[in-house]
């Protein structure tokens, strides 16, 4: 018996099943290129933010070992640079804030304000 040049009843439903896996699948590539992208993006994050969170921890811990013996000049210059590395934690932190805020699948936002108040810019 030979197969008839149309499609039967059972190859028109297998086609349509084979489509939604196939969509199914595309689907499945698509979100999983997203969760390596937004896992990247996490790790770039979290290594700009450890980055001068380190130093403002550098600094603290020598200005509490070594902060009486410093002269006014150099306790200024490491309190200056603590300031600097936390405003860039703060200012990535802001950034974060705003991809979330685009972003609505993401982690709901902090709460925190776009625009920090710093009474000063540096120690005098």
């Amino acid at each position: 018996m030979t197969q008839p040049d149309y499609p039967t009843s059972d190859s028109a439903h297998d086609d349509t099943r084979i489509d939604a896996l196939q969509r199914r699948v595309e689907e499945l590539e698509r979100e999983l290129r997203e969760s390596h992208t937004r896992d990247s993006q996490r790790r770039v994050t979290l290594h700009r933010i450890r980055s001068p969170l380190t130093v403002v921890i550098g600094f603290a811990e020598t200005l509490a070992s070594q902060g009486t013996v410093m002269t006014e000049d150099r306790l200024t210059d490491r309190l200056n640079r603590i300031i600097t590395a936390a405003r860039r934690i703060d200012s990535m932190l802001d950034e974060l804030g705003e991809q979330q805020d685009r972003c609505p699948v993401s982690a709901p936002n902090s709460g925190r304000p776009t625009q920090p108040s710093h009474p000063s810019k540096t120690v005098e």
